[in-house]
């Protein structure tokens, strides 16, 4: 009997520790400001405008009442253009993505947009961040 009892006890306490453990590895909720590295990696789209789509489509409903010059596109830190432009960048080697309100995007780039700014970051490669450090 007493053998029946601490298997059960430690049946009890090894079901528990692997609903714990597998309630901790549940995956953190995405940002909605923005598409991380791995969402990237699992859209699978051609473009940042498919991914846009994919991911965070309400970023263009927001957006998609306002003229050419109201919404900022960066690519890292150079502005790109207009929302179109995103249909032509590649989703392949980006970082992430990210939504700026029109604060920030004012604050971070001295620009005004009345409908904020869409951000697009690109991998660095190793060169180019020896590059970057130590520039000639």
């Amino acid at each position: 009997m007493k053998k029946l009892s601490a298997a059960l006890v430690t049946a009890a306490l090894a079901l528990a520790f692997h609903t714990g453990a597998h309630a901790q590895a549940k995956a953190p909720r995405p940002s909605r400001n923005r598409i991380s590295t791995q969402e990237i990696a699992e859209a699978r789209t051609n473009s940042v405008y498919e991914l846009i789509q994919s991911k965070r489509g309400f970023w263009l409903s927001r957006l998609g009442n306002a003229g050419p010059s109201d919404v900022l596109v960066f690519l890292d830190s150079g502005q790109l253009g207009g929302l179109d432009e995103l249909k032509s960048v590649p989703s392949l080697g980006l970082a992430s993505v990210e939504f700026l309100d029109a604060g920030q995007a004012y604050f971070r780039y001295g620009k005004q947009s009345h409908d904020g700014a869409i951000v697009v970051h690109t991998v660095s490669t190793p060169a180019d961040s020896a590059h970057a450090a130590h520039p000639r």
